[in-house]
């Protein structure tokens, strides 16, 4: 999908670029600031927490069946401007193997809050 005839997959003005890691070995994640995908899916007033599901998925030793991997995010962490559902690494589309279609990128937390391969998104109170 493209927006126009730029061959932007989403205008300049709904992106946003953050940085990971130290000066040596900075990156550089591309996507779409989750408040603003928030923000026009309506959410509750009352919400507290998002929760984000990846497609990726295990079994466990004491429970039958098969685990997604999931975290969740107080509302305020993923209203937060450098939240974003990144769709580029450093420049280009992302790889599988750090997320590909989409990833969770929450700076500043460790990388097991960054949901890869990023499936449902859950706002609950």
């Amino acid at each position: 999908m493209c927006w126009k005839s730029t061959g932007e997959v989403y205008p300049s003005y709904l992106r946003r670029t953050v940085g990971i890691g130290g000066d040596k070995s900075r990156k550089m994640e591309t996507g779409i600031p989750l408040k603003d995908i928030l923000t026009l899916a309506k959410i509750h007033r009352k919400a507290k927490e998002v929760i984000f599901i990846g497609a990726d998925a295990g079994t466990r030793d004491d429970m039958n069946g098969l685990f997604y991997y999931a975290r969740s995010l107080p509302l305020h962490k993923a209203m937060h401007p450098d939240t974003i559902i990144a769709y580029e690494y450093n420049g280009s589309p992302l790889p599988l193997k750090r997320g590909f279609p989409f990833r969770l990128i929450v700076p500043q937390w460790y990388a097991m809050a960054s949901v890869k391969w990023l499936k449902y998104i859950i706002v609950t109170d």
